[in-house]
């Protein structure tokens, strides 16, 4: 197999597997649409690492949930005054497990109160009118241009 790398071309690697690769080590292939340049590819394997990798939602999470207790003295006083503890060891596991059971209620209703969940609602509220073009009962008035620019796009 003979591999044509144009020289002139940036800086190009012939890495693993023999396959010409960018600076960034992604491998560069030649495309249906334009068999004469070669387009950089993610590898599936960087691709399902970046898809895990949640510290991005965890921190909006986090953000979310303290935003929606510092907008209610109600909840702040809850997780205030709740007993739970990680300590090992507790005597009492059932009161502690009934107190963070507490906490995560608590959390949800942080998240709801913070509108945590408004967009991604909003979203599944509108795959739910898009799935008939006549869907049965009538969406909210401010939705009709979110459904309509969907069946504008899909035409």
């Amino acid at each position: 197999m003979t591999l044509s790398i144009d020289p002139l071309d940036d800086e190009v690697d012939v890495g693993r597997g023999g396959v010409p690769r960018d600076r960034w080590e992604r491998a560069l292939l030649y495309t249906r649409e334009s068999p004469a340049v070669r387009v950089p590819y993610t590898s599936a394997s960087t691709l399902a690492d970046t898809l895990s990798d949640d510290y991005g939602l965890n921190v909006w999470d986090r953000r979310m949930i303290a935003k929606g207790v510092g907008m209610s003295r109600e909840l702040s006083a809850m997780a205030g005054s709740s007993t739970y503890s990680t300590q090992l060891g507790e005597r009492d596991v059932d009161k502690n497990r009934a107190a963070g059971q507490l906490l995560d209620e608590i959390v949800e209703r942080a998240r709801d109160l913070a509108k945590a969940h408004q967009k991604r609602d909003w979203g599944t509220a509108v795959h739910a009118y898009t799935e008939e073009r006549d869907p049965l009962g009538e969406p909210p008035e401010d939705m009709l241009p979110d459904i309509e620019s969907f069946w504008e796009a899909l035409d």
